[in-house]
């Protein structure tokens, strides 16, 4: 039988690799976002700050207050809050020991919304974390029997839980809303044991998160707020120094390369995430070209990677109607920053753009598919609104910044740049005001 020559490659590379150690890397995991290390460079208050949240059940039992903490991507937020859950469990654990059997105990439980989106998904994490062999969570069953689920393991428990939302703002508004006011009136409108409660940390880089959750809830749902800066290129070349004795193999990254990463990651906010990234990715150049170390060729090569947003990329694969409607959610955003888009609004204005450039447009059925689709891939977050006497009608949240968006198809859809977008929506709305559905 005739070999196939891509699987000899294949085969001879994996061959390769399980024999020999790799020249560019010890322990890649260490340039992770799941890593955790040991110490915390440069957020020495901000731990303080976090474990304040939870002080006050360790010190007379009270109930631990809602917070929201808030900064920039990359700026330790979540690796904080980790560590501090870490040691804080770890308290809890040893503290449970003596403490007496009917005295309540803390219960958190971290949750990544990014793949916990919808009210279901968040109710059937926390039943699995209260009880992992729980054959409650698959059951297709209404959201309120969930809910009952979780009121009932956290009396039978006796616990109190703290809930850890990390990237609270990538679940659905109105979801989160409901999750958030229930979690807030679970005392009153169900049968939770008097001294139990459910505390939440929210952890978002959006500072107007809170204009996404409707009125009813912030009056019940009290936060208090934690602000996390930016890390400074100082703060960042120890940082990376300090990951890359444990991810490298000696003498692969310089301090020059070390410098140019801490720089361009304080110039993106203080973003440590994004510096980690660009060592990881000029790392993998640096083992795929046989080279011993990371060159500034390469790390700059790495640089033009990561300005290579996956999602944007996604968007480029698209069909160009698909391309118009992202478009037209965009100019949507430009003219009314932070606002939540209906369909008809978002239909009017790709209506306009396929006049604009001649093209045939589809029909309000198929884009209410093709903004199925957009929420499939998280680059929009769609949701259904009771406007009252005006009926239900689909509201739209663009999840990703405008400014990259145009970038990658302005060069496709309006070349010329003739495109302002508060005329243009205006236009297409047929009023200075952006419409009911």
């Amino acid at each position: 039988m005739t070999s196939d020559p891509i699987q000899d490659e294949m085969r001879e590379r994996i061959a390769t690799a399980r024999q020999a150690t790799s020249p560019i890397f010890n322990d890649p995991d260490v340039l992770s976002n799941e890593y955790v290390p040991s110490k915390l460079i440069a957020r020495y208050n901000q731990i303080l700050e976090v474990l304040d949240i939870f002080l006050p059940t360790f010190r007379t039992g009270a109930k631990i207050r809602n917070y929201i903490i808030l900064g920039p991507t990359g700026c330790g937020k979540t690796v904080v809050t980790r560590y501090v859950l870490r040691f804080v469990i770890d308290e809890i654990t040893r503290e449970a020991e003596t403490a007496p059997p009917d005295k309540p105990a803390i219960h958190p439980i971290y949750i990544l919304c990014r793949d916990n989106r919808t009210k279901i998904a968040i109710l059937i994490s926390i039943i699995a974390s209260l009880d992992p062999k729980s054959k409650f969570v698959n059951r297709g069953i209404r959201h309120d029997e969930y809910v009952l689920e979780v009121v009932r393991l956290i009396n039978r428990l006796n616990v109190s839980l703290v809930v850890l939302f990390d990237e609270i703002d990538q679940v659905d508004p109105a979801e989160m809303s409901d999750i958030l006011y229930m979690f807030s009136r679970i005392q009153v409108n169900y049968q939770l044991v008097r001294g139990n409660y459910i505390a939440v940390i929210g952890i978002t880089n959006r500072p107007k998160f809170h204009e996404t959750i409707d009125i009813p809830t912030l009056s019940s749902f009290k936060t208090s707020l934690i602000t996390f800066p930016g890390y400074s290129a100082p703060e960042l070349t120890e940082i990376l120094s300090n990951r890359v004795e444990l991810a490298f193999q000696p003498d692969v990254v310089s301090q020059e390369i070390l410098a140019h990463c801490a720089a361009w990651g304080a110039q993106e906010s203080g973003d440590c995430r994004y510096a980690l990234d660009l060592l990881w990715v000029a790392g993998m150049i640096a083992e795929q070209r046989g080279s011993a170390a990371i060159d500034l060729e390469m790390l700059e090569e790495a640089k033009d990677r990561a300005e290579v947003n996956s999602t944007i990329a996604l968007i480029d694969k698209f069909a160009l109607q698909l391309k118009q409607v992202v478009y037209a959610i965009m100019l949507l955003e430009e003219a009314y920053p932070l606002g939540k888009h209906t369909s008809g609004d978002i239909y009017r204005v790709y209506k306009e753009l396929c006049a604009f450039r001649t093209m045939q447009s589809v029909t309000p059925r198929r884009l209410s598919d093709m903004l199925k689709e957009l929420d499939y891939y998280q680059i929009v977050t769609t949701a259904i609104a009771n406007r009252g006497r005006y009926g239900r009608t689909k509201e739209v949240v663009l999840n990703l910044e405008t400014n990259k968006i145009k970038k990658l198809l302005q060069p496709q859809i309006d070349a010329g740049n003739n495109i302002r977008a508060k005329p243009f929506c205006q236009k297409a709305l047929g009023t200075d005001q952006k419409t009911l559905d």
